[in-house]
């Protein structure tokens, strides 16, 4: 099971988050992709400093 630490991230904070084993994840932002992160045990990933707002 996946537990992040925090209920959301604002932008341009890293983001670590603990997966048990290999994973790969898809980030999304306002229907549309930011990101595809693939790894092994720790999911790192620093969205951009600015986000389009909604």
């Amino acid at each position: 099971m996946i537990h992040p630490s925090k209920a959301f991230y604002r932008p341009g904070e890293n983001v670590e988050i603990a997966v048990p084993g290999a994973f790969q994840a898809r980030i999304w932002h306002l229907e549309s992709i930011v990101a595809d992160v693939h790894g092994h045990d720790l999911l790192r990933w620093v969205p951009p400093s600015e986000s389009k707002r909604g």
